[in-house]
Order: structure tokens, then C-alpha cells, then sequence
């Protein structure tokens, strides 16, 4: 079936350039595995992101031919056809590189930390809490946990570049502690002043929801927090709301 050839962009030592490697085309075989290939094979010194190689760690996202993606869960396939032979790597845009398809989160955590209530915020009675929340806010909260924190989001959303927006994903963990009867309302208060800042920077583009690997929306989410900011300060064990608490 002929060769494929990868333009893989690397970095050492803030030395950035593309290095091409090329190997018999196999069907059936995801990104994450011809990147393995390439390692044991042809490149020891390549690094990428790996992790769980199942889905569900978000570890291991990256651009193929200038699209974000999850490494292990996209086959080579739907972008190799017989005339078409290159395809283009590089790490997911909006983070800083580590190095060649490796990227450092860890100034994106920070911001996360400093956006989102602690885990030690939520109240101790956590089960009688929970027991208040309807089905349809617990099948909600269950959505919005599946967020795995890939960096999909972050790549393609078009306001990150300008260094004044945060990671979008914020805004859907957001929504799910807004929603959480177990934190409270001092600390959802808290939460939205943090948040605030970046609400009105959203340009509801969609990037993000059509990017996302577990079908969320952070657009949707900004929407809602924008829109229902009194409903988040809303005691839902005790009935008391916003305007109690100003």
C-alpha cells in the first residue's frame, strides 16, 4: 500500500524545526501506536504524550494535520489515502512545550486551582447533600464529570492566543461545582467572581464543544453561567439564594 510519511514538529533545546520519518503504511493502527513505532524503531529521542492508550485520561492529546485529537483514539487511516502520504504532527496549541509533541500543563492547573473551590470546601455531610439534588441535576453533574481534561478545547479555541482567556474546560467544571449541593455558597460566590473576568471573553465560536472528545460544551457552559449567575449562589438544601446572601 505504499509508505507513509510523517512531519513530525520537533524541539530541543529551543532548537524548533520538522523532522520527517517515513515507514510501510499499515492499516488499523491508531496515532499513538505509529508514534510508538517511530520511537522503538526509528527514534528513540522522539517524545510524545502517552498515557492510558484507552480513552479515558486525556494524556495523550496532539494536532494531526492542524486538527486536535486524542493520539489513542484516532486511526492513521481516515487521514492517509493512496496520493495523500504526508501526515503533519505537532503538540496541542495554548500550552507551553516541553519538548517536540510534549506540553506543560502545569501552568493551566495552576489557574484551574485558583478559578475552582477546593476539594476541602465541600461540606462533610456529602451523601445527605447529594440526596437533596434531583435526578436531573444528578445525571447533569454525572455528564459534566466526564470531562477528562484532554486539552482539545484549549487548542482550538481561537480567544487562548491572546494570553487574557482561560483553559475552557475550566468552564465546564465550573458548572458542575455551580450545580454541586455538597459546596457551598460562599464558595460558588467565590468561584464566579474568579470567573468573571473571563466570562465576556467567550466569542461563543463553538471550537470547543466541536472538538471535544466526551461531547461536552464549554461554550454552552459559559452561556449558562453568564446567563443564571444568581441561580449558582442557590442554597439548594436550604432554599435560600442569591440575593440572602449579598
Amino acid at each position: 500500500m505504499g509508505n507513509i510519511k510523517f512531519k513530525i514538529a520537533r524541539s530541543i533545546s529551543n532548537d524548533c524545526f520538522v523532522q520527517e520519518y517515513q515507514l510501510p503504511f499499515e492499516p488499523g493502527k491508531t496515532i499513538a501506536g505509529w508514534l510508538t513505532r517511530i520511537q522503538e524503531e526509528l527514534d528513540p529521542s522522539l517524545l510524545f504524550p502517552i498515557s492510558c492508550r484507552a480513552g479515558l485520561c486525556g494524556g495523550c492529546g496532539l494536532m494531526v494535520n492542524d486538527r486536535s485529537v486524542l493520539s489513542c483514539e484516532t486511526m492513521l487511516d481516515s487521514y492517509w489515502r493512496e496520493g495523500d502520504d504526508c501526515v503533519s504532527l505537532k503538540p496541542l496549541q495554548g500550552f507551553p512545550v516541553i519538548r517536540d509533541l510534549q506540553i506543560d500543563w502545569n501552568s493551566a492547573r495552576d489557574r484551574m486551582k485558583q478559578v475552582i473551590p477546593n476539594r476541602e470546601l465541600i461540606q462533610d455531610d456529602a451523601n445527605k447533600a447529594l440526596s437533596g439534588m434531583s435526578k436531573e441535576l444528578c445525571d447533569l453533574s454525572l455528564k459534566l464529570g466526564a470531562c477528562i481534561t484532554c486539552g482539545l478545547c484549549v487548542s482550538d479555541c481561537p480567544v487562548i492566543p491572546g494570553g487574557k482567556f482561560i483553559e475552557p474546560f475550566i468552564f465546564i467544571k465550573s458548572r458542575k461545582i455551580a450545580e454541586d449541593t455538597r459546596v457551598d455558597v460562599d464558595s460558588k460566590k467565590a468561584m464566579i467572581r474568579n470567573l468573571s473576568p473571563y466570562l465576556m471573553l467567550c466569542i461563543h465560536c463553538g471550537k470547543c464543544s466541536d472538538v471535544c472528545p466526551r461531547a461536552l460544551s464549554p461554550e454552552e457552559a459559559v452561556r449558562y453561567l453568564r446567563e443564571n449567575e444568581a441561580d449558582v449562589f442557590m442554597d439548594r438544601t436550604s432554599g435560600d439564594t442569591y440575593n440572602d446572601f449579598k
